[in-house]
């Protein structure tokens, strides 16, 4: 019993530097995205208009960024149920011992807004709001921030 239990325990410990590896890859991969201006999030939880937070899984609701562009798809977001478009005016990155954080100014013909999103260190999850400038409320949401190509997204025709 005990050669039984000692060998789990030693198969258990071999497993932990492996998944730290994967953690820490993970989190190099989105800092990677994030320099690159090249990922996307999809919310897998959101806080609803009521203060709860509410589970997600809905590909049509995501916040994707490539290049120089920001696009907005579903209400979770903030943009409704139409692909917003937006152009990123301004775009500042801050890294910590503990996070790395992005700050951008996003312009489309429907929405003009800022966007704060910070992955904490040792993952890929993204905490996101989106505070429109005008009329809407600030919009909460969270989830993996991964490469576009990596993403199991769903784009809906005609940009706004």
């Amino acid at each position: 019993m005990k050669t039984i239990t000692c060998f789990f325990l030693l198969l258990c410990i071999s497993f932990i530097p492996v998944w730290a590896q994967s953690v820490d890859a993970a989190y190099a991969a989105a800092e990677g995205a994030i320099e690159a201006k090249c990922f996307v999030i999809i919310p897998d939880s959101y806080t609803a208009l009521s203060g709860g937070v509410e589970n997600l899984s809905d590909p049509y609701q995501f916040l994707l960024c490539e290049n120089n562009l920001v696009y907005l798809q579903g209400s979770v977001t903030g943009a409704g149920s139409f692909t917003h478009r937006t152009e990123i005016s301004s775009y500042s990155v801050k890294t910590s011992k503990n996070s790395v954080s992005v700050r951008m100014q996003v312009k489309g013909t429907a929405i003009v807004a800022r966007i704060d999103i910070s992955v904490r260190k040792g993952s890929n999850y993204a905490d996101v709001i989106v505070t429109p400038t005008k009329g809407a409320a600030a919009r909460s949401f969270s989830g993996p921030l991964v490469l576009p190509s990596q993403g199991q997204y769903m784009k809906r025709a005609g940009e706004v």
